[in-house]
């Protein structure tokens, strides 16, 4: 963590109204990151490809993955015997809206 977000002097306002300015600065660095990638596979197609010091490789791959809702629905009560429990610490954060 940085001394500027570390120091106590910081009101949690304050910390919550640059966490909000981050998180925004995140999401467009994110988008940018996107169009990006959609460029590249656009220009560069299906396949292997060296560029400079990247290795670049693109092309369609199957996947499979446990549906566990659909277990718990037509097993519940194998689902229950592997199910575990546990407390988490709940932070969350929300802006309100003006009223």
């Amino acid at each position: 963590m940085s001394e500027a977000v570390a120091t106590a002097e910081i009101s949690p306002e304050s910390m919550l109204e640059h966490r909000a300015m981050l998180k925004s600065q995140i999401a467009e660095i994110q988008e940018q990151v996107k169009e990006l990638d959609e460029g590249i596979k656009r220009d560069l197609g299906d396949g292997n490809h060296h560029v400079g010091r990247w290795s670049v490789t693109i092309g369609e791959k199957e996947v499979s993955r446990f549906d566990s809702t659909a277990f718990k629905k037509a097993h519940p009560d194998i689902a229950s015997q592997f199910t575990k429990t546990k407390t988490e610490t709940l932070y969350q954060v929300r802006e309100l809206k003006k009223f």
